[in-house]
Formats: C-alpha cells, sequence, structure tokens
C-alpha cells in the first residue's frame, strides 16, 4: 500500500507542476491584454524580411519598436545600421531576456528595451516605428503616431493596416505608412475624425 501512495502522490505532485507551469504561461500570455497591449507572437523570419526592406532603415535613424517582444525586429534594425533602437514591450520577462541579449550582443549603447505599454512609448523623434499588434487596437495607434511622429517617419504595420492612413506600399502582409505634415495622408473620409496636428 505504501508504494501505491508514494506513485500516486509523485502522479499528483507532477500534475500539480505541470498546472502551475501552464498557469504561469498562461499569465505572461495574456498579461499584455489586460494592461492594453497584445499577446507575445514572435514575427518570422520572412515577415521581418520585408518589415526591414519597407523601412529603409538609414545609418543615423532612430528605430522605435511598439510591442518588442523578445527584441528579433529590434536587433535585425540594429544590424540595417540604425543609430538608435528603442523596444517597448509590457511583460517584464521579455524585456529582461532581451536587454539581456543586447549586452550579450554587445548592443547595448544601440538597442535597449523599456517595459512600459505602447501608450506610454517616447516616439517623437523615431524616424522608423515598428507595429506588430491587434486589429482592434490600430485605431488607437494610428491616433498616438499621427499626433506624435515627425514628418517623414515611416510606419511599418506587420499584418494589419491602419482605418485612415493612407498605404504607402505593402509587402508580404507588412504595410509601409510615411508621416505627412497635415492630412493629406489620411483618407478623405476620415479626415473630420482625426485631430488636427
Amino acid at each position: 500500500m505504501l508504494f501505491f501512495d508514494i506513485i500516486l502522490y509523485s502522479i499528483l505532485g507532477t500534475i500539480s507542476i505541470v498546472v502551475v507551469f501552464l498557469l504561469w504561461k498562461l499569465f505572461w500570455l495574456f498579461f499584455p491584454l489586460m494592461h492594453g497591449g497584445a499577446p507575445y507572437v514572435p514575427s518570422t523570419w520572412d515577415k521581418i524580411a520585408s518589415m526591414l526592406r519597407l523601412a529603409d532603415i538609414k545609418p543615423g535613424d532612430t528605430v522605435v519598436e511598439l510591442g518588442s517582444g523578445d527584441g528579433r525586429v529590434s536587433f535585425a534594425a540594429a544590424k540595417e545600421g540604425a543609430t538608435e533602437v528603442i523596444g517597448y514591450e509590457i511583460n517584464p520577462q521579455l524585456v529582461r531576456s532581451a536587454n539581456l541579449e543586447s549586452k550579450k550582443r554587445h548592443l547595448q549603447n544601440i538597442v535597449r528595451f523599456i517595459q512600459c505599454s505602447l501608450w506610454r512609448a517616447r516616439v517623437h523623434r523615431a524616424d522608423v516605428v515598428f507595429v506588430f499588434q491587434i486589429p482592434h487596437m490600430m485605431k488607437q495607434i494610428e491616433k498616438k503616431l499621427l499626433n506624435e511622429l515627425p514628418p517623414g517617419a515611416r510606419v511599418i504595420s506587420s499584418g494589419y493596416q491602419f482605418p485612415h492612413w493612407v498605404l504607402d506600399s505593402e509587402d508580404n502582409g507588412v504595410y509601409r505608412y510615411i508621416q505627412q505634415v497635415g492630412t493629406h495622408h489620411i483618407k478623405k473620409s476620415a479626415e473630420r475624425s482625426l485631430p488636427r496636428h
């Protein structure tokens, strides 16, 4: 009887550990949703290649990534020649590991990751902004970027389009928008609903 009790408690202990682990993973998967963000879904390498093509990063560019996840897009932007890359991510575990990876690659003076909501991200100096968010957030993100970005900034959105911004170009489900002065980059039907610059 003692042998079966030991086996039973071992099985129950293992199941408990697995359940706690899965709950922990689920919590961090949905943590961003509870704070106005999107769940972590890493960009594929073919999407990253399209994002970089459309971004046309030049030496001296400042790049911002909204929802930087593990930092793979930010590191790719640095490799393309960006002078400064800032990734904003709400998940503290991803921020911690991305900053460690930045140090490991000796890029900590170029690439850094900040834990905060994308709504608090500072984009006013960005030459390029990468966005990979969920559809229902695109209208609010569009409003933030139109109000805060400098003219000429290139916004690269993977997977989803902005509802009012006039599309500049598209590649493999990745969309590029250019910040202009005035409202001629807004679809005519939306001009009245967006705030003036």
